[in-house]
C-alpha cells in the first residue's frame, strides 16, 4: 500500500481533535510554560517567590558577612614623640610630662605628685630664695632643697638620695625616689610611656598565648578554621592588639605568645589590656595564666632607709586613728588666760578622758609661742588617768598668722616650740585651735598641720585640729579645707556652737539642735565619722533686748554665762521657762526692771546636752568636747559618762 502522507495527518489531526488534545507547535512552548505558571494557584505561586526571595538574601547575606567578618590589617599609629604619664590606663594632661636627665634617669614633676599622689607634697622657697621640696609622708617628714642631692628626713640631715632639679616648667624630682610617695613608675622606651601605678593596688596579669587551631575533633577544627579565617591571622604567632573590641578596627601591636599584658576589664568575649603603657583589645581567648597580683612596694634607697631607722614606705598615705570600740573620747577645754588654775581647786572631773588646757599662743611673725603651761597640772590630769592635748591658738590674728604660714621657717619653729614643750611637759597631744584667717592661707594651713603630724607621730603625740561649721564666711569657715585636715590630724572637732555670737544683731541660741545637725551633718561629707568629735557648748547667752524709738531696730546685747546661771537665778521665773521643739531648748523670756527691756534665754540644761550627745552615736562619731570646764553643772558628767559608755 502506498503511503499517503496527507492522508495520515489528516487522521492524526482528526483523532486529537476527537480526544481532546490540542496539536504540538515546537514555537509555543515559552507560552504554554507562562500558561501553566498562570495556572498555578496562589499557594504555589507564594512558595515560588519565597524560595527566589530566599535565595536572593542568602546570596546578599553571604556577601555582607564577608564584608563584616572580614578582619582590618590596618596599622594604628601610636604616637611617641614626647613622653606621656599613663595613669589606671588613661593618658595624663600633655602638661604634665615626664623629663630625663643626661644620664636617662626618669625625672617626675612636682605638679604631677601633688595632683595624683596619696601624699602631700609642696614646693615653697625659704628666706634666701631657695626652693624646697617638702612632703609629710606617715611619721615622717621629707624635705629636700632643689639643686641638692640628699634629704633632710624630720629636720635632721642624711644620706638618702633625692636629687631634685628646676626645669623651664617647674621642680622635677627623680622618679627613684618619688616612689616613697606609694607610686610606681615605669618608663617604656620603645612606647615613650611611663606607667604609673599605686603601690599596693591589686592588679590582674595575663599571658598572650599561641592561637592554633584545635584539634580534638573535626567539629573543633572546622570552627578554628572559620574563627582564623574571619580573624584574618596573618602571623600565626601574634595576637593583634586593636584600638576598639572588633576585629575591623586598627591593629596597635602583634603580641607574641608569652608576652604580658595588663587587663583591665572584659568587653564583649575581649579584653581589654595595657601593653607598654598603650590601652587596646585583644580577645579573651588569646590568654592564660591570668592572676591577681600587688603593685609592688617601692625599692629605691632600702639599704639607706635601713640605715637611717626608716620605716618601709608601703601602700597608700595612712594612719589608724580607730578609737577602740566601747572607748569614746570625752573631752573638756581648760580655759587658761594667765595662770593654770591649782589642781586642788579643780572639783573632779572623774569621767573626762582628754582635757586640753589653752597654752599655747602665737606671739609673732618669726613664729614664737607664749607659753603658760604647767608640770603639776599634768601630774594631777595623768594621776585622774586623764590625757593632756596642749591647746595652741593662733590668737585670731588673720594678718600674724598668715605671715606665719607663708614662711618656711617661722612655721617650722612653731612647731618646733611646740613638739619641744610637748616633751618638757609630757603631753599627749596637741589640740590645734587656728580660728580667723584668710581664705586664701588654706592649704598652707593644711601643710602645717601635716607638718606638724609628721613630727609628732614618732613622740606618740596625738593631733586634733578645732573646725567651724560650714558658712560662706571666709575667715570662720572657707579658712579650712577640712578633707585635708582630716588627712593631716589624728581628730577633727567640730565647734557646733556659736550659731548667733556676742556680737549679733540678733538674739538666739547659741546652737539649736537641727542648726547643730545640720553643720554635723555637712562636716561629715569632707571627714570620716571615727575621727570627728562634736564640740558642745557649756554656756549660754543672756540677750538684753531694749526697744527703739520711733519704730527704730531694738538695741540688742548679749553675755555669756554657764549652764548654773539658769539653776541660781531663774527660780522665780519657773512658770515662763517652757521646752521649745523646734530648738532643742528650754526657753525664757520675761520683762526687765528698766523700761522696754526685755530678756531672752536659750537655756543649755541636761536636756539640750542629752539631745547632742544623741548625735555622737547617731552618726558614730569618735566622742563629745565640751567648752569649756568650769561652766558645767555637776551632772553633766555623769550625763557624759552614761552616753559615751552605751551604745546607739
Amino acid at each position: 500500500m502506498e503511503y499517503n502522507k496527507n492522508e495520515s495527518t489528516k487522521f492524526v489531526q482528526t483523532r486529537r481533535e476527537r480526544i481532546g488534545c490540542r496539536p504540538i507547535n515546537p514555537m509555543s512552548k515559552g507560552r504554554r510554560f507562562k500558561e501553566n505558571r498562570r495556572s498555578l494557584n496562589p499557594y504555589g505561586r507564594a512558595l515560588l517567590a519565597y524560595l527566589g526571595a530566599t535565595c536572593v538574601l542568602l546570596i546578599v547575606g553571604a556577601l555582607l558577612a564577608a564584608w563584616v567578618l572580614q578582619a582590618s590589617t590596618e596599622l594604628a599609629a601610636v604616637d611617641t614623640d614626647a613622653p606621656r604619664f599613663v595613669l589606671d590606663g588613661t593618658v595624663v594632661d600633655e602638661d604634665m610630662k615626664p623629663a630625663f636627665t643626661s644620664d636617662d634617669d626618669l625625672l617626675i614633676p612636682v605638679s604631677f605628685l601633688q595632683e595624683y599622689s596619696d601624699a602631700p607634697v609642696y614646693v615653697e622657697q625659704d628666706r634666701d630664695g631657695d626652693a624646697h621640696v617638702i612632703w609629710p609622708i606617715h611619721d615622717l617628714l621629707f624635705e629636700t632643697r632643689v639643686g641638692d642631692e640628699y634629704a633632710w628626713v624630720n629636720d635632721e640631715p642624711t644620706d638618702l638620695a633625692a636629687p631634685t632639679y628646676e626645669l623651664d616648667d617647674g621642680v622635677y624630682i627623680c622618679a627613684d625616689f618619688a616612689e616613697l610617695m606609694g607610686m610606681v613608675f615605669e618608663h617604656h622606651a620603645d612606647t615613650n610611656r611611663v606607667t604609673v601605678k599605686r603601690s599596693g593596688d591589686p592588679v590582674t596579669v595575663a599571658r598572650v598565648r599561641r592561637m592554633s587551631p584545635p584539634e580534638n575533633t573535626a567539629w573543633e577544627s572546622v570552627s578554628s578554621v572559620v574563627e582564623r579565617v574571619t580573624r584574618y591571622w596573618a602571623d600565626e604567632d601574634s595576637v593583634p592588639m586593636r584600638t576598639e573590641p572588633s576585629e575591623r578596627t586598627p591593629i596597635l601591636f602583634r603580641l607574641s605568645p608569652g608576652e604580658s599584658v595588663a587587663i583591665r576589664r572584659e568587653v564583649s568575649g575581649w579584653y581589654e589590656v595595657s601593653y607598654k603603657g598603650v590601652s587596646g583589645y585583644i580577645p579573651a581567648t588569646a590568654t592564660e595564666s591570668i592572676e591577681s597580683k600587688t603593685v609592688r612596694a617601692p625599692k629605691y634607697n632600702a639599704r639607706a632607709i635601713e640605715e637611717e631607722s626608716l620605716p618601709p614606705m608601703t601602700g597608700q598615705w595612712e594612719k589608724d586613728t580607730a578609737t577602740p570600740p566601747g572607748e569614746l573620747i570625752s573631752l573638756v577645754w581648760e580655759q587658761v588666760t594667765h595662770r593654770t588654775p591649782d589642781p586642788e581647786s579643780i572639783d573632779p572631773v572623774p569621767q573626762v578622758s582628754v582635757i586640753s588646757p589653752t597654752w599655747f599662743h602665737l606671739l609673732n611673725e618669726d613664729g614664737q609661742m607664749s607659753n603658760l603651761a604647767d608640770s603639776e597640772y599634768v601630774d594631777w590630769a595623768h594621776s585622774e588617768d586623764i590625757k593632756v592635748w596642749g591647746l595652741a591658738s593662733n590668737s585670731f590674728d588673720p594678718e600674724l598668722t598668715s605671715e606665719v604660714l607663708n614662711d618656711r621657717e617661722a612655721r617650722r619653729n612653731v612647731i618646733r616650740q611646740l613638739l619641744h614643750y610637748a616633751r618638757i611637759y609630757e603631753l599627749d597631744g596637741i589640740n590645734v585651735d587656728f580660728e580667723n584667717m584668710y581664705q586664701e592661707d588654706k592649704d598652707r594651713f593644711s601643710q602645717f598641720v601635716h607638718e606638724l603630724s609628721a613630727l609628732a607621730r614618732p613622740m606618740g603625740l596625738t593631733i586634733s585640729v578645732d573646725v567651724t561649721t560650714l558658712s560662706t564666711s571666709p575667715t570662720w569657715s572657707l579658712c579650712y579645707d577640712r578633707a585635708e585636715l582630716a588627712r593631716a590630724a589624728d581628730y577633727i572637732i567640730l565647734m557646733a556652737y556659736d550659731q548667733h555670737t556676742a556680737g549679733s544683731s540678733e538674739a538666739g541660741s547659741v546652737a539649736t539642735l537641727p542648726w547643730t545637725e545640720r553643720g554635723l551633718r555637712g562636716v561629715l561629707e569632707e571627714v570620716p565619722a571615727e575621727q570627728l568629735i562634736l564640740g558642745v557648748p557649756f554656756y549660754m547667752r543672756i540677750w538684753e533686748e531694749t526697744a527703739g524709738e520711733d519704730g527704730q531696730p531694738a538695741d540688742v546685747s548679749s553675755r555669756a554665762v554657764g549652764m548654773s546661771w539658769a539653776q541660781n537665778n531663774l527660780g522665780d521665773k519657773q512658770d515662763d521657762i517652757e521646752w521649745d521643739e523646734a530648738t532643742g531648748q528650754h526657753y525664757v523670756e520675761y520683762e526687765g526692771d528698766a523700761e522696754n527691756t526685755t530678756y531672752r534665754i536659750w537655756i543649755e540644761d541636761e536636756y539640750s546636752l542629752r539631745a547632742r550627745l544623741s548625735l555622737v552615736h547617731k552618726y558614730d562619731l569618735a566622742g563629745v568636747a565640751g567648752w569649756r570646764r568650769g561652766l558645767e553643772t555637776p551632772e553633766v558628767w555623769d550625763i557624759i559618762d552614761k552616753s559615751m559608755r552605751k551604745g546607739p
